[in-house]
Formats: structure tokens, C-alpha cells, sequence
């Protein structure tokens, strides 16, 4: 067990769903107007939107109280206090409180683009209800997207690729004690890693969380 094994394990989905699309040789697609696509190709740049400024700006906040609840009520608090065993007991909620200090920020300095899966079915036709949800009442571009450049690990622009994750409370809590549970087979091994480590990984792997968690009425079907 390394520490770049752990961070996988803690960041499980986000490395199944990267390599699922790898897998297919799958592409992305920006749903946009014309004129913000002749935009980014003359100017080599995309602007990100604040969450607040979301067409749904709950969708965050959704993702906030979910986790809230899943800990909490859900009693996760607890198995992952379990799963990092004694040596590290505190760092979860060492987590949890540099996640909920730190949230407000979060909420107010996050800004996000929407880049989706390109589904084989609709490479000629794109998807309607993104024609739909994006690029206003004008002339209106989908393009296409090198999925190579959002896999390859960088902090050069300080802006991260996260997939989305339409999970319910029940669909919450089991990957959540997946994590757990995988965490707690690596406890010898965690027990050499400082505690301010995990701390922090587990404040990254809840704003993580946070961020990327839609509600599943969002949901639309995809490529498998």
C-alpha cells in the first residue's frame, strides 16, 4: 500500500468513471451558442460560471446536505472513525471540520463549466435536451472534446475534471461505506501516515463529494 494507493481508494468513482470512458476511447462534448463557441476557439479560453450563478444553483447545496445527512444520521461519522482505526480517530473530524469551515468559500468561490460524455448514439445528432439547456435563444454549437486533456493530472490552471454523480441517499451511503470499508482494510498501513494527512484528504474527498453530487432527477441515460 503506497499513499497514491489510498488517494485512489478514497477518489474510487472518479477513477472508475475516468477509466470506463478511457476504456471505449469515448469523447466529451461543450454544448454552447455559436457565438461563445467562435469565442473559445479565437481566444483559446473557457469561462467558468460561479455555482451560484447555476441554473440550479441548489444542486450544490444538495450535494452539501445530503453529505450532512449521510454522516450524521446516517451514522458514517462513525464507520469512518472506525475504519481509520484509533491512531487516526480524530482526523475525520478534523475533516469534517475544515470541510464545514471551509464550505461557505467553497460556496461562493467555485466556479464550474459542464462538459458531458459524447454517446456513440449521438455523435450526428448530439443530445436534445442539452440543445435545449444550453447557448440561449440563438444559434447553438456542440464541440467536441479530446477526452485525453481531462485525464492527464495538473495543477497548471488550478481547475480540476470531477464526474458527476446522481446518487440518492441510498446510493450515497453504500459508496460511502465502500470507501470505508477499503480504508479500513489499509489501517496497519494508515497508522504510518500523519494524522493531518488524512484529515485532509478526507476534507478533499467531501468537497469533492459535494461538488459533484446532482440530484437523480437530473439524471438522464448515458453511455454504460
Amino acid at each position: 500500500m503506497s499513499i497514491q494507493e489510498l488517494t485512489d481508494a478514497l477518489y474510487k468513482y472518479e477513477i472508475t468513471k475516468r477509466n470506463a470512458v478511457s476504456r471505449r476511447n469515448g469523447k466529451f462534448v461543450h454544448y454552447t451558442s455559436a457565438h461563445n463557441a467562435i469565442n473559445i476557439l479565437k481566444n483559446e479560453e473557457v469561462w467558468l460560471r460561479n455555482t451560484n450563478c447555476m441554473a440550479d444553483y441548489s444542486e450544490v447545496l444538495h450535494g452539501f446536505k445530503a453529505l450532512e445527512t449521510c454522516l450524521y444520521d446516517g451514522g458514517l461519522k462513525k464507520i469512518f472513525e472506525d475504519a481509520v482505526g484509533a491512531n487516526h480517530n480524530a482526523s475525520i473530524q478534523q475533516g469534517i471540520n475544515l470541510f464545514n469551515s471551509s464550505w461557505n468559500g467553497y460556496l461562493h468561490n467555485t466556479f464550474i463549466t459542464c462538459i458531458s460524455e459524447h454517446d456513440p448514439d449521438e455523435y450526428e445528432t448530439g443530445r436534445l435536451s442539452m440543445w435545449r439547456a444550453y447557448g440561449g435563444n440563438g444559434p447553438k454549437v456542440a464541440l467536441i472534446l479530446n477526452p485525453s486533456v481531462f485525464s492527464m493530472p495538473t495543477d497548471a490552471l488550478a481547475a480540476y475534471t470531477y464526474p458527476v454523480a446522481y446518487f440518492d441517499a441510498k446510493l450515497l451511503r453504500e459508496y460511502m461505506i465502500d470507501i470505508a470499508n477499503i480504508v479500513a482494510e489499509n489501517q496497519q498501513y494508515l497508522a504510518s501516515i500523519p494524522i493531518s494527512w488524512m484529515a485532509n484528504e478526507f476534507h478533499n474527498f467531501l468537497f469533492k463529494l459535494a461538488v459533484s453530487l446532482k440530484h437523480p432527477g437530473f439524471h438522464e441515460v448515458t453511455c454504460p
